[in-house]
C-alpha cells in the first residue's frame, strides 16, 4: 500500500497525485486526454484506472503505474464510459459504457468480455442513462452496475434497474427493478449489503439497501438534498454520500440520514 491518493481533473485534463501522509500533490499526470472523469486504483498491482471521454485518440481506459506515474497503456472500452471498479483478489477491472460493462484482464491489460446491459431508451432529462455506476463484491465476486431509462413496451413505461453479474461466468444472474433511477452504487464485503444511491430530484431522493444473499432491497434511507456518490469504510460500517456541497455521513447499523 502507498497511502497516494488520485484525483481526476476535470477542465485542465489531468491527474492530480496526491500523497495520503502530507496531504501533498506530488505529481501531476498532464498526458491524460480528454476531459478524465472517474479513477480506481487496484493497491495489489499499484495500476491506476483513468477514464477519459475518447475523442479524436479514441482512448477510455488510462493505465498508469503508480510506481513512476506514467500512463502504460490505453484501451477503447466503447462509448460514453461513464464508471470503473476494480476486483483486486482476481486482477479485473470493470468499466460501465452507454449500453454495456466491459470486462478487463488486469494482467493482460486486454478486454475480456463486453456483457450487455439494458440499453436506455426515451431519455429524461436530467436522469441517468445506460450503464452508469459499477461497483464489486470481491468477496462473492459478484458485480452490480446502475442501468438507466429502458422502455417497456407493455406498459408504455420507463424502468430502472440493477444488474447483478457473476464475476466468474460473467453472465448476468439477476435484474433488480427500481421506480426511480439508480446511481452511485458501493458494496460492502463484510455484512453483504449493497447501497444505491436513487433519484435525481433535490426534492426528496433515497439510498436503496440491497441484500446480496437475496438480491431484493430490504429498505431505504429517505433523504431531501440530491444523491451523489457513494462510499463505505467497511471497518467502521458507515456510508458516506456526497449531496451538493455536503456529505452525509450513515450509520450502516441503524441507517438514517441526519
Amino acid at each position: 500500500m502507498t497511502n497516494t491518493v488520485y484525483v481526476t481533473n476535470f477542465g485542465s485534463e489531468s491527474l492530480s497525485v496526491i500523497n495520503g501522509a502530507t496531504n501533498a500533490v506530488t505529481s501531476t499526470l498532464t498526458a491524460i486526454a480528454n476531459e478524465p472523469s472517474q479513477v480506481a486504483v487496484n493497491p495489489v498491482t499499484n495500476k491506476i484506472y483513468v477514464l477519459d471521454n475518447a475523442g479524436a485518440q479514441n482512448v477510455n481506459v488510462e493505465v498508469v503505474d503508480g510506481a513512476t506515474n506514467r500512463i502504460t497503456s490505453g484501451l477503447q472500452v466503447g462509448g460514453n464510459a461513464s464508471g470503473v471498479a476494480v476486483n483486486t483478489k482476481t486482477n479485473t477491472v470493470y468499466v460501465t459504457n452507454e449500453d454495456s460493462l466491459t470486462v478487463i484482464d488486469g494482467t493482460k491489460n486486454a478486454i475480456v468480455i463486453t456483457v450487455p446491459v439494458p440499453v436506455p431508451t426515451t431519455p429524461t432529462p436530467g436522469s441517468l442513462f445506460g450503464a452508469c455506476s459499477v461497483a464489486v463484491n470481491e468477496t462473492t465476486n459478484t458485480v452490480y452496475v446502475s442501468n438507466g431509462p429502458r422502455l417497456d413496451p407493455t406498459t408504455n413505461t420507463e424502468i430502472y434497474t440493477v444488474s447483478v453479474i457473476n464475476g466468474l461466468t460473467n453472465a448476468i444472474a439477476a435484474t433488480i427493478p427500481f421506480s426511480s433511477a439508480p446511481g452511485s452504487i458501493a458494496v460492502d464485503p463484510l455484512t453483504n449489503l449493497v447501497y444505491v444511491a436513487t433519484g435525481t430530484s433535490s426534492s426528496g431522493n433515497s439510498i436503496s439497501v440491497i441484500n446480496g444473499a437475496t438480491n431484493i432491497v430490504e429498505s431505504g434511507i429517505s433523504f431531501i438534498g440530491t444523491a451523489g456518490e457513494l462510499a463505505i469504510n467497511t471497518a467502521s460500517n458507515v456510508i458516506y454520500m456526497t449531496d451538493g456541497q455536503t456529505v452525509e455521513v450513515i450509520n450502516g447499523v441503524t441507517p438514517s440520514v441526519p
